[in-house]
């Protein structure tokens, strides 16, 4: 079931007019060490903070399964790496792009949950995921010792791609980081504003049990991506039946 399509093409469009600062092959070996949970990173212990509201911050998943839209484990960085930012609150934009099998009618509201819960399971001693007071929105810290360490876009990347192939239906997986700059991260959230609203469609789909269409905010991106409105028609038979 393909539900970003359009997004994947202007997305690509995107990278395409932008000065790529580096590209990474992911090392899902990589021996950076688990910080067990308790990845609290305070401010003054902080070297290098990503997505601050007052700087911008974008995350978005996005999947296809036509697997030729996604670089397998590549990582793309737009922007200055964070070794090279000690001290500075970047703008911060984060998309991963995944390439699976088997969505469908049934399962594709429970799939997108899964695959939502994945950034809660990066668990990297000194990075800390401070704050998600919107969907789309991320606000990371990187602690002092692991900046000295050498942590970077790349290990951060690399972990998210390992996270993400253990799912069963995900078969590829690609990375792209942002710190350019607030514009550009405000022109991927344009880019990325149906992504906003699909996945709250998705979301209310699978939370709200009322189905009353005449009432939803999501209504009209429902009407224009027909993938929801089947999706929506077949839980509604489900939850009568």
């Amino acid at each position: 079931m393909e539900l970003f399509q359009h997004i994947f093409a202007a997305f690509r469009e995107f990278l395409d007019k932008k000065d790529v600062t580096t590209v990474w092959n992911a090392d899902v070996a990589h021996q950076w060490p688990a910080g067990g949970n308790r990845n609290i990173v305070m401010a003054d212990t902080m070297a290098v903070e990503l997505g601050n509201p007052s700087a911008e911050s974008l995350s978005a998943v996005l999947w296809t399964e036509d697997l030729e839209q996604v670089s397998d484990g590549t990582i793309t960085l737009i922007g200055p790496d964070i070794p090279e930012s000690r001290g500075v609150s970047l703008p911060y934009a984060k998309i991963v792009l995944l390439g699976v099998n088997g969505f469908n009618e049934e399962n594709t509201c429970d799939r997108f949950g899964d695959l939502e819960l994945v950034k809660y399971d990066v668990d990297l001693r000194g990075f800390m995921l401070r704050a998600l007071s919107r969907r789309q929105n991320e606000w990371c810290r990187i602690d002092g010792d692991a900046w000295e360490k050498g942590f970077s876009f790349r290990i951060l990347g690399s972990e998210l791609i390992r996270l993400f192939r253990e799912t069963d239906y995900v078969h590829s997986a690609e990375v792209v980081f942002v710190t350019s700059g607030k514009g550009d991260v405000l022109e991927l959230k344009d880019i990325m504003r149906d992504v906003t609203q699909i996945v709250g469609a998705l979301d209310k789909m699978n939370t709200d049990l009322s189905f009353d269409c005449s009432t939803c905010e999501y209504q009209t991106v429902c009407d224009n991506v027909s993938g929801l409105r089947s999706m929506h028609a077949s839980m509604r038979n489900r939850r009568r039946n």
